[in-house]
């Protein structure tokens, strides 16, 4: 296909020769060098239950394009989410997702993916990008949590860890979950209440069913740390 820029290559869906163009110069993946300004995988996102624009579209998302390039037209100013949900293709909806997209970009006229999904009528690809935006608020809560947890523990913030502890409740989520992970590589919650010689606070977290176990990666155990640190009233909390 000689003569021809990548994008038209990526328009034709021919794989083989897109890839190899792509592998001879990694930024034309987000060239556009096309009539109506758009990337290449702006171009597949076009294209419903075409496995060669597919291919072409999973092999971009795998060197790394940038998901988010509005196309750059006087006529369209789509990124690849808008157009997938304008064309109605849920498979490549979902491509892009995997890739943590922006879902708050908006079109020349104010409107986001989701809502020109939902003017299309294309209810999969919007319940797709509703369910992910559920899934990163979840996350975000989730993860704040986790920071809230671990600057209570680290402050020996009484007031801020009994806070936390009660939101996880009031959310029905598993407060053993976050008790027991690893807030960084060599210390779980219980590891530093115990360095940080804090009974009051052992004593909350052993109370929330925290488990004493050895951590992963120094292999000491809290009953270890106490010890080797002379703190027998901590000693004897996780004993009992």
């Amino acid at each position: 296909m000689d003569g021809f820029n990548i994008n038209q290559v990526a328009e034709f869906g021919n794989y083989d020769q897109f890839k190899l163009m792509a592998d001879l110069d990694i930024n034309l993946i987000d060239s556009i060098e096309d009539q109506y300004g758009r990337t290449p995988l702006i171009i597949c996102s076009k294209y419903k239950n075409s496995i060669s624009h597919s291919k072409i579209a999973e092999y971009l998302l795998e060197v790394g394009c940038d998901v988010n390039i509005k196309a750059d037209s006087k006529w369209e100013s789509w990124t690849a989410l808008c157009t997938a949900c304008f064309y109605g293709n849920s498979q490549m909806v979902k491509l892009i997702l995997s890739s943590k997209s922006n879902l708050d970009i908006d079109d020349d006229q104010i409107q986001k993916a989701c809502q020109i999904g939902i003017d299309r009528s294309n209810t999969e690809c919007v319940n797709l990008i509703l369910n992910e935006l559920e899934n990163r608020q979840i996350y975000d809560f989730k993860k704040n949590i986790e920071i809230n947890l671990q600057k209570a523990v680290y402050t020996n913030d009484m007031e801020l860890l009994n806070k936390t502890v009660n939101e996880i409740k009031e959310n029905n989520l598993n407060v053993k979950q976050f008790m027991n992970s690893t807030t960084i590589i060599s210390h779980t919650l219980l590891d530093r209440a115990c360095r940080n010689s804090n009974p009051e606070l052992v004593k909350i977290l052993i109370d929330l069913n925290i488990m004493a176990k050895p951590n992963y990666y120094t292999k000491y155990s809290p009953l270890y740390i106490v010890s080797h640190m002379g703190h027998y009233e901590i000693a004897e909390l996780l004993i009992r």
